[in-house]
Formats: C-alpha cells, structure tokens, sequence
C-alpha cells in the first residue's frame, strides 16, 4: 500500500483502490485534495489497472469540505482545488466507482457523483445539506 495518513493508495489485480483515510467524515480539506489529485494526476497518466475504485477506512465516505477552512481567505483556495478534483476524477480514462457505506453529503456527495458509478450500501446517506 502506498500514500499518506489522509489517502492511500493499493491496488489487486486489475483494481485500483483510492481510500479517503480522514476518520471519521473525512472531511476534504487542501491537503487531502492536493494528495487525491496527486494520486488521480499519477493514476491518468499510468497504464496500470483497469478500473480505480474510491472508497473510505470509515463509516463515513465524505460530509464534505472542511469547515475550519472555508473562511474568507481560504475559501477561493479550496473550492479551486476541489473544483479541479472533480474534473480529474469527471476525466478520468479508466471506469471510476465509488464505494459509499455511510454518508455522503456535499462536496462528498457530488465527489461520489463525479465517478461512473456509485455503490451504496444500505446505511449510504446523500445529500447536499448547504
């Protein structure tokens, strides 16, 4: 497994594994954008595996964009990273599945929709709360 404390990084056979690693809602703040679009920029570019696979180490897949960092200063920088996010992941030339268990709610939920299909479980939670 490769990848930091906030995504890793795995991969099986021709599965690729994206896992958002930010306990317990994984809320997208500018370093776990900059590492997933690291990671999706490195993926796109790499002829390895044949489908990625986005999913969450918690109950939670995403509630969103981190709130400490959406102030008047911060929040141009975050909706630009996370506005570039989602049209890597849009783009992405592999089939993209995320894998939703718990919630997924704003930036989460639209991060969720950005891929080509969506697995919800049971427990999966949507919505755009703002």
């Amino acid at each position: 497994m490769k990848g930091s404390e906030l995504v890793s990084l795995s991969s099986a056979g021709d599965v690729t594994r994206l896992t958002l690693r930010r306990a317990p809602l994984n809320f997208l703040n500018l370093e776990m954008l900059r590492q997933i679009l690291e990671l999706l920029e490195s993926l796109g570019a790499s002829p390895a595996g044949r489908i990625l696979v986005i999913d969450s180490d918690c109950a939670a897949f995403s509630a969103g964009l981190e709130m400490e960092e959406q102030t008047k200063e911060g929040i141009f920088l975050l909706l630009d990273q996370y506005h570039t996010v989602v049209r890597t992941l849009s783009t992405f030339p592999r089939p993209t599945v995320a894998v939703v268990r718990g919630v997924a709610l704003g930036a989460g939920n639209e991060l969720a929709a950005s891929c080509d299909f969506v697995l919800a479980s049971l427990q999966a939670t949507f919505g755009q709360p703002e």
